[in-house]
């Protein structure tokens, strides 16, 4: 086994990496500067009379530095140290993805710079815009299927004045039904692939978008249960307030009134401030839930990483919800505008202001049939699959800011960055 020490760095060359004993770490020494004349030579350390900075040959220990925050992590500021010939595997045979030549390695700096964490949040999404799209086409299309699914069995309905409904395809709409609960699956399974090739994109790695689908497949039910602990843990907070409340009311009678209000105002208030602390300690749940190691608890991890950061994680869930939110707020009210458009483009109007649909005057019908009322279902679906896609890279944002506050804290993950 190749024992532990500084050796060539198989993703920045020139630069040193520190290997342990068993695998590559995420301490790093850039590319060595070139020495002014009379300077000892790179890579051998100044030796004192008391032997201070280890002896000659011997590698240093990596030091832990300090990171966001004073956080563990940032690459050591010992001199690199060279080793044998025969150095450790390079990052493949380790299990690490490969990093693209010229690619930089993220090594958690410039954490404390907002602009910088802003940017790259942004700039993430674009760099990998072709996984991001490819992850998006699969509930995009299963969705597209079930409209289809939801037009035709509605077409074939009719509609009397006196409100009767018949001549639905019940099977159309049954099926209909099915396949929109399977898109809303794998839109789950979109999701976590999104965190996966996000995060791995902030640490230096590019795995397609198949690797990251099947990553988000596989952390499905894990997701899934966290979310259902969750969703039961509020159900029983809810009902321990509401039961309070009633008991209130019980025990006091008519003079509960003020009292009862009073303990409404202040369990919503509760509530907000609740949900806001939980924001940021629940922050990286998704990424949690497919980057973190099987038998590593998602949920007190996340509790964990968060710890002493509340009010700069906060912070910059408001800045860039609020930059996302305005950006979304254009894109849905022109999109939307043209779907209104578009949804009520058979409908018009008599020169004395009656409604007509193709044409015909709705008041003088006394039958409906849905096939006058539905638009063009293609239309429709490829409206509503480019107004969906912009949406999409919105949030897309939101997720790349929230991964690269992962990769910046340094939380444990399956891409061995920043162990801690």
């Amino acid at each position: 086994m190749t024992p532990a020490g500084w050796y060539d760095d198989p993703l920045i060359p020139g630069g040193k990496r520190y290997w342990d004993g068993a695998q590559w770490t995420d301490h790093t020494q850039p590319p060595p500067t070139p020495a002014p004349p009379g300077a000892p030579p790179a890579g051998v350390p100044p030796v004192g009379p008391s032997g201070a900075g280890g002896q000659m040959g011997q590698p240093h220990p990596a030091p832990a530095g300090t990171g966001f925050g004073g956080q563990p992590g940032v690459p050591p500021t010992a001199p690199p140290i060279g080793g044998p010939s025969d150095g450790p595997p390079p990052f493949a045979a380790v299990g690490v993805p490969h990093a693209p030549p010229g690619r930089p390695v993220y090594t958690g700096t410039g954490v404390n710079d907002i602009g910088d964490w802003i940017r790259r949040s942004f700039s993430m999404v674009f760099q990998q815009i072709g996984p991001m799209t490819l992850l998006f086409l699969p509930p995009a299309i299963i969705g597209a299927v079930a409209y289809l699914l939801l037009d035709q069995g509605l077409r074939s309905g009719v509609i009397t004045d006196d409100g009767d409904f018949f001549g639905f395809d019940g099977a159309l709409l049954a099926a209909a039904g099915l396949v929109f609960a399977v898109s809303v699956l794998v839109w789950f399974v979109a999701n976590l692939a999104q965190h996966h090739n996000l995060y791995a994109g902030h640490v230096g790695h590019e795995p397609s978008a198949g690797d990251s689908f099947f990553a988000g497949l596989r952390s499905t039910p894990r997701y899934l249960g966290i979310l259902l602990l969750l969703y039961l843990i509020f159900l029983l907070v809810f009902a321990a307030v509401a039961a309070i409340i009633a008991g209130t009311g019980l025990l006091l009678g008519e003079n509960a009134n003020v009292l009862i209000g009073l303990l409404i105002v202040v369990g919503y208030i509760g509530g907000l401030a609740l949900s806001l602390w939980l924001s940021v300690k629940l922050a990286f749940v998704t990424v949690g839930a497919v980057v973190i190691p099987r038998g590593t608890s998602v949920i007190r991890t996340s509790w964990d990483v968060t710890r002493g950061f509340f009010w700069g994680i906060l912070g910059r869930q408001i800045l860039l919800g609020l930059l996302t939110s305005m950006i979304g707020m254009v894109v849905y009210f022109v999109g939307y505008l043209g779907l209104i458009a578009l949804v009520f483009s058979q409908f018009g109007f008599t020169d004395d202001g009656r409604i007509t649909v193709d044409g015909q005057d709705i008041e003088t019908l006394t039958v409906f049939e849905m096939s006058d009322f539905l638009p063009n279902p293609i239309l429709v679906i490829a409206a509503f699959t480019i107004l969906g896609y912009l949406m999409y890279l919105v949030q897309t944002v939101v997720y790349s800011g929230t991964t690269a506050l992962y990769a910046d804290l340094r939380g444990p993950n399956v891409f061995g960055h920043g162990r801690r």
